[in-house]
């Protein structure tokens, strides 16, 4: 009995730690400055990472993809919005035509963003200026989620 009980301990404090960083606050400033190392050289500065929110205070990214336009684009959660996001940190927000959430993401071959609603139970393609099409998946409850290429 203690051989399983064990197990169960260490994945439910594993879970427990995991759940309580979830509510972290985002961090922000500065990288740290190079550190030494047992020697006393010095180490390269951390890589400095940056934050950005999205215009829609009530959504966030959920899937994520390189496209077109040199740009990243996701898929806002809790919204109908795909964003793009720039190497300059530009959002620009583009509205889905029949207002579901979309889900899944990717860039395809014809250049166009395709992404899943599994809402609505379809598949959209959006182009890289924002017009998005829907096209509705005849099977019973298909139920889409992630895409690719």
């Amino acid at each position: 009995m203690m051989v399983r009980a064990l197990p169960v301990v260490t994945v439910s404090l594993f879970c427990f730690w995991g759940c309580s960083q979830a509510g972290a606050p985002i961090p922000n400033g500065a990288a740290q400055s190079a550190t030494a190392d047992v020697a006393g050289r010095s180490q390269p500065s951390p890589v400095r990472l940056e934050y950005f929110n999205t215009p829609s205070k009530a959504a966030w990214p959920l899937y994520i993809t390189s496209g077109p336009q040199e740009a990243l684009w996701f898929s806002e959660a809790f919204t109908g919005i795909i964003g793009r996001i720039t190497t300059d940190g530009t959002i620009t927000e583009f509205p889905i035509s029949n207002g579901q959430e979309p889900e899944g993401i990717t860039e395809g071959a014809d250049g166009n963003l395709w992404f899943t609603e599994p809402g609505a139970n379809a598949i959209g393609r959006m182009t890289p200026q924002g017009v998005s099409s829907i096209f509705p998946i005849t099977a019973s409850d298909p139920d889409p989620r992630g895409i690719t290429l």
